[in-house]
């Protein structure tokens, strides 16, 4: 029988059968910006490296809720706020948090974070994204709004988001988010400048002997910093057979069975 983690590679990261062999229920908007695996990825290393479990975790850009969604399936005792400026992938996002039965202790909110802040300061144990990464100006703009959003930083810069996160994190909180290598040093100087560091970083290639093209960071303001970040092993998207790649696959599959 095919896995779980082979059916998402195989048939896309978002099937019509939902998440996860069917078991998280799933579904965003048929044109413009698609969730794709780096995402998965993503809430891979918050499920690796956030421990204990969180109590409270923020999304930042959370989109048609696919990080949220997982959140809440990996922590069901964990409060959920995603945070996103589209008002149709907010649309999207709650439909999938009641198909899910995740109401209320998943909810997402339609805001713009830079102009309004809708919780209260240091209340998170995980702050989360998937941001924007292109600054506006270093490349041509997709026609597609949603696909513009996503990639470029219109409404959200690196900036604007590390100072989200410092202002969002409790003590001890961690937060992760991914960004291109050529952008890691922009992100470590100005998470320095509102009291995060860099402890982590886990580069991502979509497959061996392929190119570094994203890194996780894991950032933190608590404790001894080391005066350079830990660099893990590369996490690969596919594998050599064109499906999930070995730590996603045995992720996805985890998740399927501890649900099962």
């Amino acid at each position: 029988m095919e896995k779980a983690g082979q059916m998402i590679r195989s048939r896309g990261l978002a099937t019509p059968d939902g998440l996860f062999g069917g078991r998280l229920r799933y579904r965003q908007p048929a044109n413009g910006f698609r969730t794709a695996v780096d995402s998965l990825a993503l809430a891979h290393i918050c499920e690796q490296t956030v421990k204990p479990p969180p109590a409270r975790v923020l999304d930042v850009g959370c989109g048609s809720g696919f990080l949220s969604l997982i959140a809440g399936l990996l922590w069901p005792q964990a409060e959920v706020l995603g945070v996103d400026i589209s008002e149709e992938r907010i649309d999207y996002a709650e439909k999938n948090i009641s198909a899910n039965g995740m109401v209320p202790r998943v909810q997402v909110y339609c805001a713009n974070i830079v102009e309004r802040r809708i919780w209260s300061p240091h209340s998170f144990d995980l702050v989360v994204s998937n941001p924007p990464f292109h600054p506006v100006g270093t490349g041509t703009l997709p026609k597609d709004p949603s696909q513009a959003v996503a990639r470029f930083e219109l409404f959200l810069d690196h900036e604007q988001l590390v100072e989200v996160a410092a202002e969002a994190l409790a003590p001890g909180g961690r937060f992760l988010c991914m960004y291109p290598p050529e952008r890691v040093s922009a992100v470590k100087k100005a998470a320095r400048n509102v009291g995060l560091e860099i402890r982590e970083i886990y580069p991502i290639s979509v497959a061996r002997k392929q190119p570094v093209f994203r890194e996780i960071l894991v950032l933190t303001s608590e404790g001894i910093i080391p005066a350079d970040p830990r660099s893990k092993s590369t996490v690969f998207l596919e594998s050599e057979d064109g499906n999930l790649g070995p730590s996603l696959a045995v992720f996805v599959d985890q998740i399927c069975d501890e649900i099962s």
